[in-house]
This record gives C-alpha cells, sequence and structure tokens, in this order.
C-alpha cells in the first residue's frame, strides 16, 4: 500500500496518536503548538489516515482503518534486510542531513520511499527522530553510526584511459626495444648478455621521439630556413 502522498512526518505523527489523543491537547506531545498541530492532524485526516470527532471541549483523535493498515506495512516492510536506499539513507543522516525533505532531494527519492526507509532504520535502532515546531529531526544512533556505510562503486575505466595505457605500453616496448638494439651493437649480433644502461635508454628515448615526431621536426627546420632567408633578404635590401 505504498501512496505517493505519504510523508515521514505523516509516519511519526500517527505513532504519537493513543488512545486519549485529542486535537486540543496533541500540541505538547509533538512540542508544537496547538495551530502547527491542528494543521499536521488536518492533513493526516485529509490523507484518510485519521479520523477526528468533533466535540464540545476535546475532540478525539482516531487512527482509520487506512492508518492501521499503513502501519502494519511499515512494520512488516522493517522486518526486511536494509536495502541499497535504505543505506543510502542512512548514509545522509550520517553525513548530517536531519531532514527528512532534504534527503528526498538529495536521493531524488520519493517521500514515500524515504519515509518507508526511515522507518525501517527507526525500527532496527539505526536512527532516532523528533518532532518540534510540526517539523522532524533526524539523529544517528550509536548503532546507526557504527553501520557500515554505503560502498562506493569505483568509477569505470573509460574507454579513452584504456587506448592511453595501451599507448604508454606501447612505447614503453618501443623504447626497450631500440635501447636493447643499441646494446646489441657493442657486443656480437644475436648476444643476449648485452647490458641495456641507462644511456642507452635515454639514447633509446631520443631515438624514439625523434621518429614519432620526425614530420614536425622536418616542418619545424624547413619554417627556420625560410624565416632565415627572409631575415637575409631584408637585411641585403636594407644594405
Amino acid at each position: 500500500m505504498l501512496v505517493s502522498d505519504l510523508e515521514f512526518i505523516d509516519v511519526a505523527i500517527l505513532k504519537k496518536i493513543g488512545p486519549e489523543t485529542t486535537v486540543e491537547g496533541f500540541g505538547s506531545n509533538i512540542s508544537s503548538t496547538f495551530f502547527e498541530a491542528a494543521n499536521l492532524l488536518g492533513a493526516l485526516k485529509l490523507k484518510g489516515y485519521i479520523d477526528i470527532h468533533s466535540a464540545i471541549g476535546n475532540s478525539p483523535v482516531i487512527i482509520s482503518e487506512k492508518g492501521r493498515m499503513l502501519l502494519n506495512e511499515l512494520d512488516e516492510n522493517a522486518e526486511k534486510d536494509l536495502a541499497k536506499a535504505d543505506l543510502a539513507i542512512l548514509s545522509n543522516i550520517r553525513d548530517g542531513v536531519k531532514d527528512p525533505v532534504q534527503i528526498e532531494s538529495n536521493l531524488n527519492l520519493n517521500s514515500a520511499d524515504v519515509a518507508y526507509g526511515l522507518y525501517k532504520l527507526w525500527k532496527k535502532g539505526l536512527i532516532n527522530y523528533k518532532v518540534r515546531n510540526a517539523k522532524v529531526e533526524l539523529s544517528l544512533t550509536a548503532q546507526g553510526f557504527e553501520h557500515e556505510p554505503v560502498a562506493q562503486s569505483a568509477e569505470p575505466t573509460s574507454s579513452r584511459a584504456v587506448v592511453d595505457k595501451q599507448e604508454i605500453n606501447t612505447e614503453a616496448e618501443v623504447k626497450n626495444k631500440i635501447a636493447e638494439e643499441l646494446a646489441k651493437e657493442e657486443f656480437i649480433i644475436g648476444d643476449e648478455s648485452a647490458e641495456i644502461t641507462a644511456e642507452k635508454r635515454i639514447a633509446a628515448n631520443v631515438s624514439y621521439y625523434a621518429n614519432k615526431y620526425k614530420w614536425l621536426i622536418l616542418l619545424a627546420i624547413i619554417i627556420s630556413v625560410l624565416i632565415g632567408a627572409v631575415a637575409m633578404a631584408y637585411i641585403l635590401k636594407v644594405i
């Protein structure tokens, strides 16, 4: 019976209603003014969770059949294991979020899902709540603090990162090959005992990048020659 208009404050108010509850005296039960309490009870009546019997002096408040069904379903759901959404809600409270509405916004969950999740966490002793000035304030218990937080999944490696890594590996292989060839030049061809020294690795790097960027190097040389020719022509013209 998950209803889209359910909010956790509805659940918190329902749990405060007892056999002797009246509209006139309910404000003191939830640390709120008479008008704040009356507005909360009126909202519950409009949603069908309670009935209010008008009477002179005191107006009794009774949980309706729909309200009792909701509380039963909340209790049944609270017996289940914590789901990912429940753990995410707990993580928000651990981070200092005290307002259920803020949790709804942070997790992009509807109010009913947050209400069910908060009730489950409360029943399992992981959180506490209190109603004050017609608002709910959430807090973490010691048990909730010690509960394992939601494991953050590692970000998937992008295809660009994989390509970059492959290119790096390829460059390293080419450089090593050049260094090996340079080392072997000092020995008999095919002799695997040739040592690859630091100097040969530097030479291999120079050879690798010179070959890799040879067209850029050639272009730079051509541009330099053209600039020199223009400069020389200008100097001769001035003279």
